[in-house]
């Protein structure tokens, strides 16, 4: 199953998702790079795999940490790392994970499995098949957005507790 080419749907929401086609031979580590590519985002954080797609992740049975992998890094218990576990091994048709990248501003992937197929020679693995919906890893705010501060209303004694 590694030749066998996996096809996912990797949503934020119903409206922002991408059709990534990868082998399933590729590991989780190199699998979650591709996704954060497909998304134009820095692969610059720490992620993993969790089996609850719904509610709290870490209630998950099924984990798969990039801090497993990682020396002097607390893991979640029983997690399982990402640099050795292959797609073919972790994904099956009709099977969902939420992939979570960066535990600071928290983004949650649901990732579906969708179908397993031959390759197409035509074809280069990993790639992004549709894509629909953008979003920014890190959005520029706009300071018209925020309240004002009022430095009338600031008082230096409160501050100084």
């Amino acid at each position: 199953m590694k030749n066998q080419i996996f096809k996912f749907r990797v949503s934020i929401d119903k409206r922002i998702y991408r059709v990534l086609e990868v082998k399933g031979g590729m590991s989780l580590y190199k699998f979650a790079e591709t996704i954060t590519k497909a998304y134009d985002f820095y692969f610059d954080h720490c992620f993993g795999f969790f089996n609850v797609t719904q509610g709290n992740i870490f209630d998950s049975e099924e984990v798969y940490e990039l801090f497993t992998d990682l020396e002097d890094c607390e893991s979640t218990p029983g997690a399982k790392g990402v640099k050795k576990e292959y797609v073919s091994a972790v994904f099956h048709p009709g099977k969902k994970m939420t992939f979570y990248f960066d535990y600071g501003d928290d983004w949650h992937f649901l990732t579906e499995c969708l179908e397993v197929n031959e390759p197409n020679s035509q074809k280069k693995y990993p790639q992004v098949v549709e894509a629909k919906g953008k979003i920014e890893q890190y959005p520029i705010y706009d300071d018209e957005d925020e309240e004002d501060f009022d430095d009338d209303a600031f008082e230096e004694a409160i501050n100084q507790r």
